[in-house]
């Protein structure tokens, strides 16, 4: 006759629930690994252009020191065809053109980030 078969011991609790509370530890910290750069990051020497008249680019320029300091790198730009060129060249990330209407100009290969920044500048 043929020995009886065995059956593999059950697997203890405690192990099963020591392995899935370890892995669930595990998934969170890879979750957090990756959240943490958009939690605690924030815009700082974001670079702009500013173009107009210079009464209005001066006003401009304290209203952004007061209300958003070190958070944006203002630079003069003659008109908007320098404003232009300086964003073609990639020194600056978008530009303010003070005029009549004031326009908002923007690299389109800069980013979804770069884009929200700037419509948030247009629209205040």
């Amino acid at each position: 006759m043929s020995a009886p078969l065995s059956t593999p011991p059950h697997t203890r609790w405690g192990r099963a629930i020591g392995i899935a509370v370890g892995a669930a530890l595990l998934v969170g910290v890879v979750v957090l690994a990756f959240m943490w750069p958009a939690i605690t990051s924030t815009v700082k020497d974001f670079p702009i252009a500013v173009a107009g008249p210079s009464e209005q680019v001066t006003a401009f320029t304290s209203a952004l020191d007061k209300n958003a300091a070190g958070r944006f790198d203002v630079t003069e730009a003659v008109d908007r065809d320098a404003a232009v060129q300086s964003i073609e060249e990639r020194e600056v990330y978008g530009a303010v053109i003070l005029a009549q209407a004031p326009e908002v100009l923007m690299a389109s290969a800069n980013g979804a980030v770069t884009s929200q920044i700037m419509s948030q500048i247009a629209g205040q």
